[in-house]
């Protein structure tokens, strides 16, 4: 939530939206006798709420529930789907809820505890889907079972997937690095702007997962990098970077010229 008004520096807050235990949440959300853990989690436990932020609510569970979902989800890590339910608390506030089984949460977690080789192809193979769903739990509130969360929680600390998603970013920024650099030369300059802008954002991508920051939302990116007060990029020339500030459009090359030598000095 932006507190003050202003655009930097402000402190980011669980928002009032969060319920803090089950009895906040809307009857329709249903949990199962077997549920080993819910947890709350999302842009509203971030501190990155605003007005038409919903609530996002994960059940995980011993057995496949026996609900009517909205939805049916297929993570690719996982052999079956996950089901997702939608409710409104009294207050209009919408609440996303998906099932997990305890199985389906450990296929997850095997991942990020493979052999170095085979995790790097499975780490870069990951959905934005899947590295958000590491990310939640990650930050998630405990309503019910906090002892298997802070479990699997530790797992992902321990892990080093967020140094393999910022390797995974890097990779992809020097691709676009490259291209914008052939595309100055051979004068399509168009092309060249388009690529340095896609380099800029997978580099500062690369850095703030390096940094432990990883929700993969580019609409985060702001946020993300506004809470880390030593930061290398300041905050400042990001958004002259990410706002296009100072750009001619009629010679391009000295703003990508620019944002080639700021994305290989963060790599």
């Amino acid at each position: 939530m932006m507190q003050d008004g202003g655009l930097f520096g402000e402190s980011p807050v669980i928002d009032t939206r969060v319920p803090r235990s089950l009895t906040q949440i809307p009857s329709d959300i249903i949990v199962p006798e077997d549920a080993v853990c819910v947890f709350v989690s999302g842009s509203l436990v971030a501190g990155w709420g605003h007005a038409a932020s919903d609530v996002d609510l994960y059940i995980v569970t011993a057995r496949t529930p026996t609900i009517v979902p909205a939805a049916m989800v297929k993570a690719t890590l996982t052999q079956q789907s996950f089901p997702v339910v939608i409710a409104f608390g009294q207050n209009g506030t919408r609440f996303d809820a998906e099932y997990w089984t305890i199985s389906q949460a450990d296929e997850m977690l095997a991942v990020i505890q493979e052999s170095e080789a085979v995790k790097s192809k499975l780490v870069l193979g990951l959905s934005n889907a899947e590295v958000d769903w590491y990310f939640r739990v990650s930050i998630g509130i405990a309503l019910l079972g906090e002892e298997w969360l802070v479990k699997i929680k530790r797992h992902i600390a321990q892990s080093d997937l967020h140094l393999m998603l910022a390797a995974r970013n890097f990779k992809n920024a020097e691709g676009f690095i490259e291209d914008a650099i052939g595309m100055l030369e051979t004068g399509d300059s168009g092309s060249a702007l388009l690529a340095a802008r896609e380099a800029f954002g997978r580099t500062v991508d690369g850095y703030l997962c390096a940094r432990g920051s990883w929700a993969p939302s580019v609409k985060w990116r702001y946020r993300k990098l506004a809470a880390i007060p030593d930061s290398a990029l300041s905050l400042e020339e990001y958004w002259q970077l990410e706002t296009m500030q100072g750009l001619d459009p009629h010679n391009v090359r000295p703003w990508v010229e620019r944002v080639v030598r700021t994305c290989r000095s963060e790599e």
